[in-house]
């Protein structure tokens, strides 16, 4: 399939496609000899080696060059021992597409597609083909197996590869190579002597371990002959006739990759004669090989277009030099060659050295510009994407030309800026693939392009789950080999997950899959690396799987390997909760016993619900009597009430809840009860004594909740008996119990709670078949809440079969986009419920391509567990096509937010109005289908800027009335920076009307108008902004807002100060005792130390229990002594702080002020006392960018610099290099700018450019409108 638009085109190649025929056998007859001669002893140890289980996995042949090493493996791999099949790959420099990862993998995947017989994978990219490459070699080693066969796979000059150069990115053709030889794969690979290893290349990977056979092969002197006629021709040729000195110039300045019809082209001469010269004439010295034939025009499969290279390394090197003076000549010819291509837009019969090998070139030789322009061609990698079917030839180009930019002496900013415009272009085309089409593609046996999508996830914390996903469908496949090689890769996306927490719960998850799929060593090694907190979680988890599973050995020892001593009584506890629950409930009893008392009270719970399921309901009553907490008593107690209830035993029953003393409990039985006996009545078939039992049991349950004093959780109780009363007790009851709900929730004093009561009683309804009423109670809610609750109504409305109120609902949303997101509800509604025809059409018309995208991609993934493979298949093909027509309104957003603010810089009015009309375009995306975005507010902000605030105006009424204030408060405070007192008062009215006119969150009201306080502050009207504040009625709103005032006041308005904190103080007092609370008060006195109160901090801190309430008084004893500059005395206050966040906060600000002062080596002492368990990879950068900013503008860029590169993740550190760049001259600014912009996202760098490269910005501008519209 083909989609796409504005000039880019996708193709899409189903699974289920034909299988692949690779021509690569071809190409290595044109290495192999008619003959090979004395080579007899190597060959026999070839042989041994790939057909001898106990030689080890890896065999390395070295010799210099002309030793005769290409010569040997090709006639190996031509003629293989019976038994074995050689997938092989021959690097040499002469040809660029067969000269990095790139060809490679082009080469290999097509061989192991041919073994397999299977279509090569869809979409491959950058990132998804090394997935593909291991999950393919993984197969067909498996097949190999099955057949009785060996797999080898045979790699020459390796120390060929060209991407294994030093440089920002490593990409070799080594790190691909499998560390893990699965179903006794064999690798063969020939190089010269001791070529150093490529750092991309895995530390436990056996080239690095040195766990490989090494040989040295000899000199074969019939190789030298060869080298002797071959050179005496070459020479030849360099004096032969204009058309020979042709040929050998332009295959020698192409680098090889060039065909007898595009030389032909080239020189004029028709490609007969061409193919005569070469062919005939000088055959000792050219040599011809096939290039990828997917895609090629006229190239069928099995045959092999005729790419001419010089026959030897040796022989290219010998031509550059001695053709050295007339090279340039020849390149030119052929970028003259390209450009008549690129004025066509790269036509269909564009010949494959332009699209795969040119650019190799243009790098190798360092043609810059040539290099810039076919990277940043979009007709040219639309083209490559249709010969290709990825983008992964197109991303490796412009990484090349990135790292050849880069590596200049003095970088081109212009270069790099647009290169990484349409990187992020071309990258932006994975961003929407649904989470589900991973796990639907591991369903259909497809684990190479489920790892592949699992890969091409834009988030790392993303990346992880997916892989995890995989991890647990190949665990219980029984493939162990790829479940480790998914493991090990999920180790290393977790990686790169900046949130810590984040990061651990990546591993956590990951612990217990791999206990679950039985690889308990790496499991517990997963374990042992996670923190205390989250090592208790992983290990109680994968405690419970274990025990859950019966695998009674390992759990012992993970218990006794994994779980600290302290811990273990819980651990023992959760095992026996599980026994219980899968019927080894005697050994479960038995275990309890051991326990102590909370422990076994837990354990004994368990116990007692699995008598009572089991029937032995008198066992249950004894073991519950047992129990000695009176509250886990009477749980037990309640349990067994209910299954009392079940089998018709409700007199015991309910002697057992009247016998229950804690309210909560007794009213959650009597609930149960009335519940299990509605029903009955449920079923049809109740006679007259089960309803009148019904109803009288929903009776006591009602009068229980009538005698609640809490208002809130008596409207709790209502509403889930509302939801039975229509079959306990009939309509009537049920309509007026759902008054007195309604009646009493709209009366609660907090708005929020009122809300949820009233929208949990709308589905309470729903249930009740009453929905005509829960429609009406829909229609009073907010807008948010009303959506919501629609959402909720719709999966009851499709559960009970009513598909058409399910509808209704639907078409009753407010707006398209709220339609939209009910639809998709409903979708996933009937896919739960099994109607999947019906959720197929519904998922087709939704109209938002992502949501098209995910509907369709979750019903992949239920038809394909359905064993409907090939029509799986078929939708998740439908739902990759829908992800990718997909432009994401917010990055988008923030695309033209950027360029918007550096061309306002910049002073460039053209390109501002160009992009500012696209921007209201975008902004009415954002405000319909992202309205809590901070993107809307963003690019309005630089609208106004840039004096283009007309085209926001379709948006700004098209937006919410939340999204509104949002803008205009941020437009109050830019307006205030920009010195336009009239614009203030005028933006802070629209936005105080908008924050009051909030119908969707009610609750949000407050918080906004309080915000608005706070930018009125910052713009310099504080007398407004406390004026406002004291109408916000909130007191949680209104104290933070005061709070945020206290911190923005300065430390000589005492007056000001004293007062704002008094009204801080006061509306906490306002406050419910609670953690909030405390945490209000505790913000309170952290502003007051920042503002210089720090008497009055430690005096508001003071009566807190806060655990980080002391921290107020030692943060101020660091201030003290960082005046005194007493480096020890802050080191010891610094290791007793109790909160990370709070101590990395205060350093940073102290640190800020002491470079700010000129003294460099006190702000370096400040960073140096911070505990390593304070800091983070992820919170580096937040200690030291401000520092680093203050250095560089006090003078010192060399310390500003180096403390920026010490952040360790590239994003990070770009921005803070960005903004050390703005604090230097141009010269010292452009090589931070350059890494940045070759790391980071462009969007963070852009604004930094400035006036000082204002033709970088106009560059990067056009290509992004070129690029994105």
């Amino acid at each position: 399939m083909q989609i796409g638009d504005g000039g880019v085109q996708n193709n899409v190649f189903v699974t289920v496609g034909r299988a692949v025929r690779s021509a690569y056998q071809h190409q290595v007859r044109t290495v192999a000899p008619a003959e090979l001669l004395n080579r007899q002893p190597e060959l026999e140890e070839l042989a041994a080696f790939c057909t001898s289980p106990e030689n080890g996995g890896y065999l390395w042949w070295r010799a210099p060059a002309w030793a005769g090493k290409s010569a040997l493996m090709a006639w190996f791999a031509l003629n293989p021992p019976p038994g074995v099949h050689v997938v092989c790959f021959f690097i040499t420099g002469r040809f660029a597409s067969h000269s990095d990862r790139i060809g490679f993998l082009d080469v290999v995947l097509e061989q192991l597609a041919e073994l397999l017989d299977r279509p090569l994978p869809a979409h491959l990219t950058d990132a998804t083909s090394g997935a593909h490459l291991l999950a393919m070699v993984t197969d067909a080693a498996a097949l190999c197996q099955e057949r009785g066969e060996q797999l080898v796979l045979l790699v020459d000059g390796l120390d060929e590869d060209r991407g294994a150069v030093p440089g920002p990115e490593v990409h070799s053709i080594a790190a691909l190579l499998p560390a893990r030889l699965p179903h006794g794969l064999k690798v063969v690979i020939a190089s010269r002597p001791d070529p150093p290893l490529p750092v991309d290349v895995p530390d436990d990977h056996p080239l690095r371990t040195g766990d490989v056979v090494i040989r040295i092969l000899g000199m074969s002197p019939h190789a030298q002959v060869v080298r002797r006629d071959a050179e005496r021709e070459l020479k030849r040729l360099l004096h032969g006739s204009p058309v020979e000195q042709d040929l050998l110039g332009l295959v020698t300045a192409s680098g090889g990759g060039l065909r007898a019809a595009d030389l032909a082209e080239l020189t004029g001469l028709d490609r007969w004669r061409v193919g005569e010269h070469l062919g005939a004439v000088t055959a000792r010295t050219f040599t011809r090989r096939s290039a990828p034939t997917q895609g090629v025009p006229g190239a069928a499969a099995g045959t092999a277009p005729d790419t001419y290279l010089l026959a030897h390394e040796e022989l290219q090197a010998s031509a550059s030099r001695f053709l050295a003076p007339r090279l340039s000549a020849y390149r030119e010819r052929l970028c003259a060659w390209a450009e008549l291509y690129r004025e066509r837009d790269w036509p269909a019969d564009t010949p494959d050295y332009l699209l795969r090998g040119y650019a190799a070139m243009l790098a190798d030789t360092r043609m810059v510009t040539e290099l810039v322009a076919c990277a940043t061609d979009r007709a040219r990698h639309a083209r490559m994407l249709s010969r290709t079917g990825g983008d992964a030839a197109a991303l490796a180009e412009i990484g090349a030309a990135q790292d050849t930019v880069f590596g200049q002496e003095t970088p081109d900013l212009r270069s790099l800026g647009v290169l990484a415009v349409h990187q992020g272009l071309l990258s932006g085309r994975n961003a929407a693939l649904p989470t589900a089409l991973p796990t639907v593609w591991a369903v259909l046996g497809d684990f190479a392009r489920a790892e592949a999508l699992a890969g091409a996830a834009p988030e790392a914390q993303t990346r992880a789950a997916l892989l995890t996903d995989l991890v647990e469908r190949a665990g219980h496949a029984g493939e162990e080999t790829r479940t480790v090689h998914l493991a090990k890769r999920v180790t290393a996306t977790v990686r790169n997950i900046t949130n810590s927490w984040l990061r651990n719960e990546a591993l956590v998850r990951l612990a217990t899959v791999l206990t679950e799929v039985g690889l308990m060593e790496r499991a517990t090694a997963v374990i042992g690396s996670l923190p205390d907190g989250q090592r208790r979680t992983a290990a109680l988890k994968s405690v419970k799987v274990l025990a859950g599973t019966g695998r009674d050995e390992p759990l012992h020892a993970l218990i006794d390997q994994v779980v600290r001593p302290e811990e273990q009584e819980d651990a023992w506890q959760a095992v026996a909760e599980v026994w219980a629950g899968h019927g080894r409930v005697m050994e479960a009893e038995q275990l309890a016993a051991t326990l102590t008392s909370r422990a076994q009270a837990f354990a004994l719970e368990s116990v007692v619900q699995a008598h009572a399921a089991a029937g032995e309901h008198g066992k249950a009553e004894a073991t519950a009597a047992a129990i000695p907490d009176r509250f886990r008593k009477e749980r037990a107690l309640k349990r067994v009430a209910v299954e009392l209830a079940r089998v018709g035993r409700y007199e015991r029953a309910e002697a057992i809840v009247d016998g229950i003393s804690e309210p909560m409990l007794r009213g959650a039985g009597l609930e149960q009860l009335a519940e299990t006996a509605a029903a009955v009545v449920a079923r049809g078939d109740a006679g007259a004594e089960d309803r009148t039992l019904a109803a009288r049991l929903w009776a006591c349950a009602c009068a229980f909740a009538d005698a609640e004093p809490d208002p809130e959780f008596r409207v709790d109780a209502w509403t889930r008996l509302v939801r039975i009363a229509a079959l306990a007790a009939g309509p009537a009851q049920m309509h007026r119990l759902a008054d007195r709900t309604e009646m009493v929730a709209r009366t609660l004093k907090r708005p929020y709670r009122a809300s949820h009561a009233l929208s949990n009683l709308a589905v309470a309804l729903a249930h009740a078949g009453a929905y005509d009423r829960a429609e009406e109670l829909l229609r009073t809610l907010s807008s948010y809440t009303a959506q919501e609750t629609a959402r909720r109504v719709i999966e009851v409305a499709v559960r009970r079969g009513h598909h058409e109120r399910a509808e209704a609902l639907v078409r009753s949303g407010e707006s398209a986009v709220v339609q939209d997101v009910l639809l998709l509800a409903m979708v996933h509604a009937l896919r739960k419920e099994g109607h999947l025809p019906q959720a197929t059409a519904a998922a087709r018309t939704l109209r938002s391509p992502r949501r098209r995208a995910e509907g369709l991609g979750e019903l992949a993934l239920a038809v394909a567990e359905t064993g409907e493979h090939h029509r799986a298949a078929e939708l998740a093909v439908e739902a990759e096509r829908e992800a990718r027509s997909f432009i994401d309104p917010v990055e988008e957003g923030r695309s033209l937010t950027a360029l918007l603010r550096a061309l306002t810089v910049a002073g460039d009015r053209t390109r501002i109005g160009l992009l500012a009309q696209r921007a209201g375009a975008v902004g009415c995306r954002i405000a319909e289908e992202n309205p809590h975005s901070d993107a809307l507010p963003e690019l309005v902000e630089a609208l106004y800027r840039a004096a283009e605030l007309g085209p926001a105006a379709k948006a700004l009424h098209a937006a919410q009335p939340a999204a509104r204030a949002a803008v205009f408060t941020t437009l109050v405070r830019t307006a205030g920076r920009v010195r336009r007192p009239g614009h203030v008062t005028a933006f802070a009215d629209k936005a105080l009307a908008a924050a009051r006119s909030e119908q969707t969150d009610p609750e949000s009201a407050p918080y906004l108008v309080s915000r608005l306080a706070q930018a009125l502050h910052e713009a310099g009207s504080p007398n407004h902004a406390e004026d406002l504040l004291t109408t916000v009625e909130h007191p949680v709103a209104q104290a933070d807002g005061w709070t945020a005032l206290v911190k923005a006041t300065s430390h000589d308005d005492r007056t000001r100060l004293e007062r704002l904190a008094d009204r801080a103080e006061a509306a906490v007092a306002d406050m419910q005792p609670s953690n909030a609370r405390d945490e209000a008060l505790l913000r309170l006195a952290e502003a007051l130390v920042e503002a210089g109160a720090h008497h009055r901090a430690e005096t508001v801190a003071r009566p807190l229990l806060h655990p980080y309430a002391k921290d107020v008084a030692t943060t101020v004893r660091i201030h003290t002594a960082a005046g005194r500059r007493d480096w020890e005395e802050i080191d010891r206050l610094a290791r007793t702080m109790q909160s990370p966040s709070r101590l990395r906060h205060t350093m940073s600000l102290l640190a800020t002020a002491a470079a700010g002062n000129g003294d460099t080596a006190g702000a370096r002492n400040l960073l140096r006392v911070v505990p390593a368990k304070a800091v983070g990879p992820e919170e580096w950068d937040g200690l030291v960018g401000r520092v680093a900013v203050a250095i560089a503008a006090s003078g010192d860029p060399a310390a500003a610099q180096t403390l920026a590169e010490s952040v360790p993740f590239p994003a990070d550190r770009s921005l803070v290099l960005t903004s050390v760049a703005r604090k230097l001259e141009p010269s010292r600014a452009l090589p931070l700018l350059a890494r940045a912009l070759r790391e980071g996202d462009w969007r963070r760098t852009v604004g930094a450019l400035g006036r000082r490269w204002p033709h970088t910005i106009e560059a990067m501008a056009d290509a992004y409108l070129d690029g994105a519209f």
